[in-house]
């Protein structure tokens, strides 16, 4: 194989958002076939993203601070109605119970099924929810 002056780089459009820039050989190579086959690590894709993680899609705030003790404390349940829900939320109640003396749960069923033809509505109600049984916390389920 030259090098020097035998050498150039050639850019091959695939299609309007991709590009490969390969290095060809004036008198080796007549195709970009060719020298993927012979030169694969000279083939380097390009790409017009700039920032590939996009905007966010709304503003970030500090976590609230976490609950310290559950101790007397009101538990919020929401749930999409996915993945067994039914059988481990009893579960989790009943150690919960054990572990924490007083603590009270708002189920699931207070706030829906919070996946499907009713979401949105659904939804914008949880804070109005939370409020009206003084919920202090929530386990927030989803489907596997």
């Amino acid at each position: 194989m030259k090098g020097g002056d035998d050498w150039f780089w050639k850019e091959v459009n695939f299609s309007a958002n991709t590009s490969v820039r390969a290095i060809l050989e004036f008198d080796n190579f007549s195709s970009l076939g060719d020298v993927m086959s012979a030169h694969p690590s000279l083939i380097e894709p390009a790409y017009d993203v700039v920032w590939p993680l996009g905007r966010p899609a709304y503003a970030t705030r500090a976590p609230v601070e976490r609950v310290a003790d559950l101790n007397n404390k009101v538990i919020g349940e929401t749930w999409d109605y996915l993945f067994r829900g039914e059988e481990w939320f009893p579960m989790l109640r009943e150690a919960l119970t054990k572990r924490y003396p007083g603590i009270r749960f708002v189920t699931y069923e207070t706030f829906g099924n919070l996946h499907g033809t009713h979401q949105r509505e659904l939804v914008a109600k949880v804070p109005e929810l939370l409020k009206k049984h003084n919920v202090d916390a929530v386990i927030s389920a989803i489907g596997a």
